[in-house]
């Protein structure tokens, strides 16, 4: 649902629904990562890098960690 409100461009219905998802599964990377994605197309950056840390410090060799850290490296906070 999270990323179908991301499609739609209903941001912040699509954090809210990342976040209810990490708080009902912390080790959730998927959406750790659209988290990151939201924040940064709000340009919350420091929001941004924490989420995609996150998935690094969870996942790293994951797709979603490769993400991340290819999307960190766009961040410069």
């Amino acid at each position: 649902m999270g990323k179908a409100k991301y499609a739609q461009a209903d941001i912040d219905g699509a954090i809210s629904h990342f976040r209810k998802a990490t708080a009902l599964v912390p080790n959730l990377v998927e959406s750790y990562y659209w988290l990151g994605e939201c924040y940064s197309k709000q340009k919350r950056m420091l929001e941004a890098r924490r989420a995609y840390e996150t998935v690094v410090k969870l996942a790293p060799a994951s797709d979603f960690g490769m993400k991340a850290k290819q999307a960190l490296q766009l961040i410069n906070i």
